[in-house]
């Protein structure tokens, strides 16, 4: 092999990696969300003391719809990682494709991260809350925005080494 295959070949090997990776965690997630999904309406709703109840508060219905949409924009973001992915399997890992990617992953966490909040004032709005539950989507609500902000600096960095790779594809 020469030196170009065998970067090809490392590339592949990579990709393929982690899209077992991006498998296991969109297995891992839809496991995680049906388990939520069957506990919400059969565990823990008639125990106010419990933290589960603190958490979910006594609307399982209307979380388990917030719990939903938050995995359809999850399952988008692992979606358009799969396509990063794909695009490193070729070898083109520093391209418009990745960098457009890596911002799509950008919106969706902060339209998730906007969600939580929403979640906290539909709760307040209904009078059926606690400050665990706030504490919570807040914290959730944070942590999909640093998502966010690591996913836009690799989105902007993709795209600077993509604009160096042409200007330097020019030079030679």
């Amino acid at each position: 092999m020469d030196k170009n295959q065998l970067q090809v070949a490392k590339q592949h090997k990579l990709s393929f990696r982690l899209k077992l990776v991006a498998g296991a965690v969109a297995l891992i997630g839809l496991a995680v969300f049906i388990m939520f999904t069957i506990q919400s309406f059969t565990v823990g709703a008639e125990d106010p003391g419990t933290l589960y109840f603190n958490i979910l508060t006594v609307h399982p219905k209307i979380n388990i719809y917030f719990t939903w949409v938050t995995a359809i924009f999850c399952y988008a973001i692992l979606f358009q990682f799969w396509k990063i992915t794909d695009e490193i399997g070729k070898d083109n890992s520093f391209s418009k494709e990745n960098a457009r990617h890596f911002h799509q992953m950008t919106i969706l966490s902060v339209l998730v991260a906007v969600q939580y909040l929403i979640r906290i004032v539909a709760f307040i709005f209904l009078g059926e809350t606690t400050m665990i539950s706030v504490y919570y989507r807040a914290g959730m609500s944070l942590i999909f925005m640093l998502f966010a902000v690591l996913t836009e600096a690799l989105s902007g960095l993709v795209l600077n080494a993509y604009l160096m790779k042409q200007e330097q594809d020019l030079t030679i």
